[in-house]
């Protein structure tokens, strides 16, 4: 499957940002049942991760059956994602692996995440 001239999957089928992606070794998992992509979990700068809460699944409403998650940002640091990165590539040099950041406001932040991912991330 192409996707402009850029991007190249294996095929259609890939996980987004959410509890599948919680850590390497699950996107490893999905790569090995033949999932071509996969989007990390969202994270930050170190400076900027986050205190989960729990109960992080609760419902909406008790008479519609509805759940809600909060959990979105991943507990583990950009070098965790960055230097794991390049082990799942070489060992899936086919697969398409996304990074999810976020970053505050500041504009040297997103800088700073944005070259960790490209110089020392293989996404």
């Amino acid at each position: 499957v192409e996707m402009g001239s850029k991007l190249k999957l294996l095929n259609p089928f890939g996980l987004s940002s959410a509890p599948p992606t919680t850590s390497l070794p699950m996107i490893e998992r999905a790569f090995e049942m033949g999932w071509a992509f996969a989007v990390t979990k969202t994270f930050t700068l170190d400076k900027d991760l986050p205190t989960n809460v729990t109960p992080r699944i609760y419902s909406i409403n008790e008479t519609q059956h509805t759940f809600a998650n909060i959990e979105l940002i991943s507990e583990k640091t950009a070098k965790y994602w960055c230097e794991g990165s390049k082990a799942l590539k070489a060992k899936y040099p086919n697969h398409v692996l996304i990074a999810s950041i976020m970053a505050s406001t500041q504009l040297r932040d997103w800088e700073e995440l944005i070259r960790l991912c490209t110089s020392e991330g293989h996404f």
